[in-house]
């Protein structure tokens, strides 16, 4: 059980990061649309 509150954890953890640099990629894409 131990074990799994760690893994729940880390998936919150890793979900936030995902969204935060989610964000970071959409705001760059809105500032600079389609530079390649």
């Amino acid at each position: 059980m131990h074990g799994f509150a760690q893994h729940a954890v880390a998936v919150q953890r890793v979900g936030m990061h995902g969204l935060q640099r989610g964000k970071l990629k959409a705001l760059i894409a809105v500032r600079t649309p389609r530079v390649r």
